[in-house]
């Protein structure tokens, strides 16, 4: 089959299917012929918030769903009425953990593999009732009819074209690839349409390689505290790979802990593919501040060092579009006279070039407010040399947790840095 693209790489034909695409590259209308076969909406937040099919091709959608979201995660289906059709509950491992769908009085609890494949459908009695087999890119034979769209690697399969949403593109099974341009570029090597999820790899957003190695020992996202909508603060926290991320007397939990009945915005360990969307809907409400002025605070530790100084890197470049253009986000929603201040805090940090690295101890990033490298004294950890940072914050401390005198020595630096802006 001959396969056509437009000259902003989106796939246009697939021989037997035609895409039509909005501005921001995200399918809208799907033909066979001169057919409609499918129609997508999306939201101001880049979610897929409707569908409507026409399977027979009659020129009349039979189908009609509607999706309820809490953040990223779809919640809810309804009809074309607004009737509840389908409800989802999620688990705390992965964005994409989906462990029971209720459908009127049925309910279907999930099994997954280690990569959140949906493996099987059980009811409340623990018996299958649908199982599933996935090819090496992930096309999927059911056992039944189908009961749920949640698939490979915790993603939606769409019967009618074939191809899987993963929120910020749509992925082809039979092509084992993404079918428009990776919004981030090159990041995951010289293909900007790879599908790469072999081993322990998975692409929750459909942006970005995510190593569920790391996951799985790290809690990913963890949002501490966003109650108020005028934030004037945010403080994003990496953690390394140990107890760092999940325990709240250690590592940078412990110190996030101290903000979290603040009024900022307190975010643990985000994804780099999920950042963006959390950064910009924040970004959007602290624009109702009367100053617009908003502190970005990014703190690494350990290997958590690394993903806080590209986050930092990546926010910079952001501030740079915001307070020049005035547009936040993909869909370039417009703010007016914001100003963002971004301070970095280094703790052992451990830069990510090759297992042997070393500490992470010289970063340059035009337009940081300010930048504070520290180690705890701890010459190697896990084979790795960390003593080379600008500052020792105190003697013979360990690397995995960080001491009670640091956690407020870093309290006090950031209280000042927020003051001082």
């Amino acid at each position: 089959m001959t396969q056509t693209f437009d000259n902003n790489g989106n796939l246009t034909s697939d021989g037997v299917r035609a895409f039509k695409y909005d501005a921001f590259n995200r399918i809208i209308e799907v033909k066979i012929g001169t057919i409609i076969l499918a129609e997508y909406q999306y939201d101001a937040f880049n979610r897929r918030v409707m569908k409507k099919v026409d399977a027979d091709l009659n020129s009349s959608f039979e189908t009609t769903v509607k999706f309820l979201y809490d953040g990223l995660r779809c919640i809810e289906e309804l009809n074309a009425s607004d009737s509840l059709v389908k409800e989802y509950v999620y688990g705390s491992l992965y964005i994409d953990e989906v462990i029971l769908q209720k459908a009127g009085l049925n309910e279907y609890y999930f099994t997954h593999d280690y990569r959140y494949s949906v493996t099987s459908l059980t009811n409340s009695a623990g018996s299958i009732v649908e199982s599933y087999d996935y090819k090496v890119y992930g096309q999927r034979t059911a056992s039944g009819a189908g009961l749920t769209e949640v698939g490979y690697t915790g993603q939606r399969h769409d019967a009618e074209t074939g191809l899987m949403y993963f929120k910020n593109r749509y992925y082809s099974t039979s092509m084992g690839s993404f079918v428009t341009r990776d919004p981030l570029g090159y990041v995951d090597g010289m293909s900007m349409y790879l599908g790469y999820f072999g081993g322990m790899g998975t692409d929750a957003l459909g942006l970005e390689k995510v190593n569920l190695g790391d996951f799985q020992n790290s809690k990913k996202v963890s949002v501490i505290n966003m109650k108020e909508i005028h934030h004037k603060v945010m403080i994003w926290g990496y953690a390394g790979r140990g107890t760092d991320a999940d325990d709240e007397t250690s590592g940078v939990r412990k110190l996030l802990m101290k903000f979290k009945n603040s009024d900022y915005a307190v975010v643990m360990n985000s994804q780099d593919a999920d950042f963006g969307h959390i950064t910009e809907g924040i970004l959007k409400d602290s624009c109702r501040n009367i100053d617009n002025k908003v502190t970005v605070i990014v703190i690494g530790h350990s290997w958590g060092g690394y993903r806080a100084e590209r986050f930092a890197r990546w926010f910079v470049q952001q501030k740079k579009k915001i307070e020049k253009d005035g547009l936040i986000g993909a869909n370039n929603t417009r703010v007016s006279n914001i100003k963002i201040d971004v301070h970095l805090i280094l703790i052992d940090a451990i830069s990510k070039e090759g297992e042997g690295a070393g500490a992470l101890k010289e970063v340059k990033i035009p337009e940081l407010k300010s930048f504070h490298n520290y180690y705890q004294n701890a010459d190697w950890i896990f084979g790795v040399e960390i003593k080379g940072a600008e500052n020792t914050l105190v003697n013979n401390t360990g690397h995995a947790t960080i001491d009670d005198d640091i956690v407020e020595t870093l309290k006090s630096l950031i209280d000042k840095l927020i003051g001082g802006n």
